[in-house]
């Protein structure tokens, strides 16, 4: 009986506290550039070049959120700006994109990062 409701307890965790306590972990890319969805490449490129600048460390020496937001806006791009990882996640999400950049490096070498994104960060 003991082990039956351990089981069950596990299984509560796993299906029910999990996914309600990360599901939204993945931050929405265009909100972090503040697009709209149907943006265009220039628009991207445009507003990111203005963020970039906005949130650059060395501009903001005393917000401690600028260089994670800086981060943020150089991930955001990076994936945004590359028409089939923008396809990829707009239809799946940023799980779909992490998948397919796993796919793509298990051949060997790694993608370039300039900015020690999401080559980095999402494994």
């Amino acid at each position: 009986m003991n082990s039956l409701f351990n089981i069950l307890t596990i299984l509560l965790f796993i299906f029910y506290v999990l996914p309600n306590n990360f599901i939204n972990c993945d931050k929405d890319l265009y909100k972090i550039l503040e697009l709209k969805r149907t943006c265009t490449p220039a628009e991207i490129k445009k507003q990111y070049r203005k963020l970039t600048l906005k949130y650059h460390p060395d501009r903001n020496r005393d917000n401690p959120k600028a260089k994670e937001m800086f981060t943020d806006v150089a991930e955001a791009n990076e994936i945004l700006s590359d028409p089939k990882l923008r396809r990829i996640y707009d239809r799946g999400g940023m799980d779909q994109v992490k998948s397919h950049i796993e796919q793509k490096n298990q051949g060997g070498g790694g993608g370039f990062d300039p900015f020690g994104g999401m080559f980095g960060r999402y494994h």
